[in-house]
């Protein structure tokens, strides 16, 4: 299945829901990410626009309204953005725990609603990489993916052929799908 597809086939089964994060204003959305660091009670809002995952705080026509700082590392950030830009967008609130558990919530919107859906884009590997090659690299970001597409695979090769030099059993796969999941990105180079 392609991304995309991976994407549309999630609005088949969608319910009204109330949640937090995300509110209906009279002409705008108000949407909530608290950022911080490792094992915090953290969300972070992601839309699929023009082609990508994009943070909501890079959304072409979001504005921050408020910052909050929360504890020591913790920000709570308060974005509007205009209904027409995020009516009818897949939504991703990646969560984090103070315990550690990960939890990946997919929601659209429509006309002052919001929607949760069922779908679990993050349910396999496969999914969870096509998903993961979705999402754009922005400012510093694209350095780090360039230094790994330029490092990573040469030294992925090098140590896979000193194993198999060794007589030992490889099992690959994952490392190169990521690779080429970022190569199909490197184009934006």
């Amino acid at each position: 299945m392609a991304s995309r597809d991976l994407l549309v086939s999630c609005f088949t089964n969608c319910e009204v829901v109330d949640r937090g994060f995300i509110k209906s204003l009279n002409s705008e959305y108000e949407v909530t990410q608290v950022v911080g660091g490792t094992r915090q009670t953290t969300n972070y809002v992601y839309v699929y626009a023009d082609g990508c995952f994009v943070n909501i705080k890079r959304l072409q026509g979001s504005r921050l309204v408020s910052r909050t700082r929360r504890r020591r590392n913790m920000t709570e950030e308060v974005y509007r953005v205009p209904r027409d830009v995020l009516d009818g967008k897949v939504i991703l609130n990646l969560s984090f725990s103070t315990s550690g558990h990960f939890s990946a919530e997919t929601y659209t919107t429509d006309g002052g609603a919001v929607k949760r859906c069922s779908c679990d884009l993050l349910r396999d590997e496969e999914s969870a990489l096509k998903i993961a090659s979705m999402f754009c690299p922005v400012g510093d970001e694209w350095g780090i993916a360039k230094l790994y597409l330029d490092l990573v695979p040469k030294l992925s090769r090098e140590a896979i052929d000193i194993v198999r030099r060794s007589g030992a059993e490889i099992h690959t796969g994952s490392a190169e799908r990521l690779s080429d999941a970022l190569r199909s990105r490197a184009s934006l180079f």
